[in-house]
């Protein structure tokens, strides 16, 4: 039982010094800062993997592509709101 009462006053005090620091103003963007934050923003290696598949711009051109490799396509499609809130 004393388990989860310390841990119950651990994830406490954890929420409570995340609460306090989401207050704490953001420091002014300067040129001394701006590549700290603008390295925080940009994505990595890893999320920018779909770069590196060799895409075609019609879905004419994969398919004739495909067909003379025998190998299956992908088609990607969506309708609406790609936020999905319509």
């Amino acid at each position: 039982m004393m388990g989860r009462k310390a841990l119950a006053v651990g994830t406490s005090l954890l929420l409570g010094t995340a609460l306090l620091a989401a207050d704490a103003p953001e420091p002014p963007l300067t040129a001394q800062n701006y590549e700290k934050y603008r390295d925080l923003i940009l994505p990595g290696a890893r999320e920018r993997g779909w770069e590196k598949i060799p895409w075609r711009g019609s879905f004419w051109e994969g398919l004739v592509e495909a067909q003379k490799a025998d190998k299956p396509i992908l088609l990607w499609s969506y309708g609406g709101d790609p936020l999905g809130s319509c």
